[in-house]
C-alpha cells in the first residue's frame, strides 16, 4: 500500500501554479509568431469557479484545503502538462540549469498539439521575471534565453524548417530550449553532436495524484487509501489525452479511478495468438520468446536496456507465420503494440503524407513503452542503388526510414519487430546491425508445430492418433495453409450440423491430389542427395522435409575464404539433387531448375562469377558487371559453364555411390516420415561411410579456349568474398527447391 503520495518536485510545482494563476490568461496563448520575445502580462486573479467551490466543500476525500493554493482558472489538461514539466526539472534549480550560457536542452516526447502549450507554460510559469525568450534565430539579438519548436504540423518541410532554424540558432551564444515531438527529433546528422535528448515525463501516478490534489484540493489522505485502484504508471503513459480529460470530469478522485479502469479494461484484453500457443521450435520462435522476456525485464527494472537485443527481422516464404509470431510477441500482457506496414504509410497519399504517416507509427510505439512496433512487409522500403524512375521517390523513403530506425534506437522501450519474404531486397543500411540485431528464418512447421496448431483448434473434437495422422500429412504445408484449412473444414461442419471430418479435413490440408508413392520417392532421392552430398562438403544440414509441390533442404554455407574450390562445393551441393536422380532413376527431373534462386540457377550463377566476378577464372583477376544473361550469349562462355556443372554432378554421384545401402535407407525414411530433422537427421548423416579418397570436388574439365586468355592466378587465400559477390551468403539459411 502506498504511504507517501507527496513527489519531491510537488513545492515547485504549487510556485509555478501560483504564478501561473496570477499571469493566466488563455487568449494570451494565441501569440503572432512573429513576436520576438515573450514577457510576463500580470492579470487579475480569477475566482474559482462554482464547481471548484463544490470540490472544495463536497469532495469526500478529505477536510483540509491545499495550501492557499485554490485551482488555477486553467484546463486541467494544461495543468497536467504544467505538472509534468514541474517533474521533469525537478526544481527551480533544475530549470536554471538550461539558462546557463551556451547551455543547449533537447526536450522531446511531447504531442503535436502540446507543443504550443509547452512553449507558453516554459515562458510564462517556468522562465525568471523580466527573462526575455526569442521564438526565432533572427531575434537573438533581442533575447536571452531561445526556445524553438516545429510549427505547421508534421509535414517533411516542417521538420526540415525546424532543422534549419535549429542549425540557425547554433551559431549564436544564447542557451537553447529545443521543444519536439517524436516525429520531429532533430536528424542523426546533427543530433549526434547535441546533448542526449531528455523525455518529457509522461502521465503517472505521481502527476494524477498531484493533479487530483489539485481539482480535489481536500483530498490527500483519501488518496492514499484508493492509490492502488488507479492504472499504473505504464498504462497512465499509454492514456490519450480525451480520455483523461473524460475522467476528470468525475465527481470524486474514486470516480476518476473507476472511469480510468473502464476505459482501460477494453484495452488490455488481448485477443489472438499467444508465445505460449506457438509449438516447434527454430531460431525465430527462440529469438521471439527472448526478446520479450528481456523486454519484460527491462519493464520491471532487472535488465538494463543496453543489454538488450532490440530489433528482429523475421524473413521467410509467404505463409509461414511471420506475422502471428510477431503478434504473438505483442499480446505479451504488460506489452504495447504497435502494427504498421510500409503499405499502410504509402496509402496515406504523397510522399510527406507517407513520411508523416510512418513518423506517427514510431511515435505511437514510444507512447507505449514498453512496446513492439511491427512492420510487415518491410522489403516493400526497397534499395537505393536502383536507377529507374522511381529511384529519387525511393531514395527518400529509405532515408526517411532509417531517420526514424535511428531515432527510435537512441531511446528505451521500444522493439522493432520488421517481417518479409525476401530480405536482400532491402536496402543494406536498413539490416545492419544497430537497426536490426537479430535476423531469423521463420520456417516451415515441422511435425511438432503442425500438431500443437491442430491440437489447439481441433483437441476437442479429434482423438490425439487422428491428429497425428493429420500432422504428418500436412507436413510440408504453410501456418497460414493450416489455419485456412482448419477455418475452412470448420465453416462446412456448421453449415451441415455435424462434427469436423476428418476425411474432409484431411483433403483441405493436402489437396485433393491422391499421394503417389513413386512421386514421393523421387521427391526423396532428390533431398537426401542434397542432404548427403552437403553434409560431406561441410555444409550444415538443417532439415530435409517434402512438401506438396516439392521438398526442400535447409542448409547454411560454412564460413570459407571464397577459393576455387569453395565456390566448387557450392555449385556441387547444387547439383546433388539431380545428381541424385540420375543415380537411381537414369534420367532428372525438372525439379532443380525453375525460379531465380532454384538449385540450377544458383549453380550456374555461381559458374558465371567465377569467371566475370570472383576473378577466379581463365580471364584471371579481371571483374566485369556482365549480367548472367549476357554472358550466357557468348558460346565459348556457356560451353565453360556446362562443363564445369557437369562435372559437379558427376563429382555428387560420386560422393552418393560410396554407400548406396545406407542412402537408399535414408531416401525411405524421408518417404515415409516425410520430414527429417534434429537428431534423426544427424544421426542418418553421421552414419554416412565418407567417400574415398577424398570428397573434394574435382576440376572442371579444361574448358574450350578462350581468345587470348590470360594466365589465371593463384587463388587468394585470405581475401574473403563479399557477400553482393557471393550469392549463397545472401541469406542465413538457403533452401533447395525440389519439383
Amino acid at each position: 500500500m502506498t504511504t507517501d503520495l507527496t513527489p519531491a518536485w510537488s513545492d515547485y510545482a504549487k510556485d509555478v501554479l501560483e504564478r501561473l494563476n496570477e499571469t493566466w490568461h488563455i487568449h494570451s496563448w494565441e501569440r503572432p509568431r512573429s513576436e520576438a520575445f515573450a514577457a510576463p502580462v500580470v492579470l487579475p486573479e480569477v475566482a474559482p469557479s462554482a464547481l471548484q467551490k463544490k470540490r472544495g466543500a463536497e469532495c469526500p476525500l478529505g477536510a483540509a484545503a491545499l495550501d492557499e493554493l485554490a485551482l488555477p482558472p486553467v484546463p486541467p489538461h494544461v495543468i497536467q502538462l504544467c505538472l509534468r514539466l514541474a517533474a521533469h526539472f525537478g526544481t527551480a534549480d533544475g530549470f536554471q540549469q538550461c539558462l546557463r550560457p551556451g547551455q543547449i536542452t533537447l526536450i522531446s516526447g511531447i504531442a503535436q498539439d502540446q507543443l504550443s502549450f509547452v512553449r507558453e507554460l516554459i515562458c510564462v510559469g517556468f522562465a525568471p521575471e523580466n527573462l526575455r525568450i526569442g521564438f526565432a534565430p533572427r531575434h537573438h539579438a533581442e533575447c536571452d534565453v531561445m526556445v524553438l519548436s516545429p510549427e505547421d504540423g508534421l509535414t517533411s518541410s516542417a521538420a526540415a524548417s525546424f532543422h534549419r532554424r535549429i542549425s540557425a540558432a547554433l551559431g549564436h551564444s544564447q542557451p537553447l530550449i529545443l521543444l519536439c515531438t517524436d516525429e520531429t527529433e532533430p536528424a542523426a546528422e546533427l543530433s549526434r553532436y547535441l546533448p542526449p535528448v531528455t523525455r518529457l515525463t509522461p502521465l503517472n501516478r505521481e502527476v494524477l495524484f498531484e493533479l487530483l490534489r489539485i481539482t480535489w484540493p481536500n483530498g490527500a489522505a483519501g488518496l492514499v487509501k484508493i492509490a492502488d485502484q488507479f492504472p499504473d504508471d505504464h498504462q497512465l503513459a499509454a492514456l490519450p489525452l480525451p480520455a483523461l480529460q473524460i475522467a476528470l470530469r468525475a465527481n470524486s478522485a474514486l470516480e476518476v479511478a473507476e472511469t480510468l479502469r473502464n476505459f482501460l479494461a477494453g484495452t488490455e484484453v488481448k485477443k489472438g495468438p499467444q508465445l505460449s500457443d506457438i509449438h516447434g521450435g527454430g531460431p525465430a520462435l527462440e529469438a521471439a520468446k527472448r526478446i520479450v522476456a528481456d523486454l519484460q525485464s527491462w519493464r520491471d527494472g532487472s535488465l538494463p536496456w543496453t543489454e538488450m537485443s532490440r530489433s528482429l527481422l523475421l524473413h521467410g516464404r509467404p505463409g509461414t507465420g511471420k506475422t502471428w509470431l510477431a503478434r504473438a510477441m505483442g499480446n505479451t500482457p504488460g506489452i504495447g503494440f504497435v502494427a504498421a506496414s510500409f503499405a499502410d504509410w504509402q496509402a496515406r497519399g504523397h510522399l510527406g503524407d507517407m513520411l508523416k504517416a510512418m513518423q506517427a507509427s514510431f511515435s505511437e510505439a514510444r507512447r507505449l513503452t514498453p512496446a513492439i512496433l511491427f512492420i510487415d512487409e518491410i522489403d516493400a522500403v526497397g534499395a537505393r542503388g536502383s536507377r529507374d524512375h522511381n529511384a529519387d521517390y525511393r531514395h527518400q523513403v529509405v532515408n526517411g526510414f532509417l531517420q526514424a530506425m535511428d531515432g527510435i534506437a537512441r531511446e528505451e522501450g521500444v522493439v522493432v519487430v520488421g517481417a518479409c519474404n525476401d530480405p536482400s531486397r532491402i536496402d543494406p543500411a536498413v539490416l545492419r546491425a544497430g537497426r536490426f540485431d537479430l535476423k531469423a528464418e521463420v520456417k516451415l512447421p515441422d511435425h511438432d508445430a503442425i500438431h500443437g496448431i491442430l491440437t489447439a483448434h481441433l483437441g476437442q473434437i479429434l482423438r490425439q492418433s487422428e491428429i497425428s495422422e493429420l500432422a504428418r500429412a500436412a507436413i510440408g504445408s504453410t501456418a497460414a495453409e493450416i489455419d485456412a484449412a482448419i477455418r475452412r473444414a470448420k465453416a462446412e461442419a456448421r453449415a451441415r450440423g455435424t462434427d469436423v471430418q476428418l476425411a474432409e479435413l484431411r483433403t483441405l490440408l493436402v489437396g485433393d491430389m491422391s499421394v503417389s508413392p513413386e512421386l514421393d520417392h523421387r521427391l526423396a532421392v532428390h533431398e537426401c542427395g542434397h542432404a548427403i552430398v552437403g553434409h560431406e562438403l561441410d555444409f550444415t544440414i538443417l532439415r530435409t522435409v517434402l512438401t506438396h509441390d516439392g521438398g526442400a533442404t535447409e542448409h547454411t554455407v560454412p564460413t570459407n575464404a571464397g577459393r576455387l574450390q569453395d565456390i566448387e562445393a557450392e555449385i556441387v551441393m547444387c547439383m546433388a539433387g539431380r545428381a541424385a536422380e540420375q543415380m537411381v532413376f537414369g534420367d532428372v527431373s525438372s525439379g532443380s531448375g525453375g525460379p531465380e534462386r532454384s538449385d540450377l540457377a544458383r549453380a550456374t550463377s555461381l559458374a558465371v562469377a567465377i569467371d566475370t566476378r570472383l576473378g577466379l577464372g581463365v580471364f584471371g583477376p579481371i571483374w566485369t558487371d556482365t549480367s548472367l544473361d549476357a554472358a550466357m550469349r557468348d558460346p565459348d562462355a556457356r560451353q565453360r559453364v556446362r562443363l564445369r556443372l557437369e562435372a559437379a554432378e558427376q563429382h555428387a554421384i560420386r560422393i552418393l555411390q560410396t554407400n548406396r545401402p545406407h542412402f537408399d535407407a535414408m531416401v525411405a525414411a524421408l518417404a515415409q516420415d516425410r520430414d527429417l530433422a534434429g537428431d534423426t537427421l544427424q544421426t542418418w548423416l553421421d552414419n554416412w561411410k565418407p567417400p574415398s579418397p577424398s570428397s573434394a570436388p574435382a576440376p572442371a574439365p579444361a574448358p574450350a579456349p578462350a581468345p587470348a586468355p590470360a594466365p589465371a592466378p593463384a587463388p587468394a587465400e585470405t581475401r574473403p568474398i563479399s557477400d553482393s559477390a557471393h550469392p549463397s551468403q545472401l541469406s542465413d539459411c538457403e533452401v533447395s527447391n525440389a519439383p
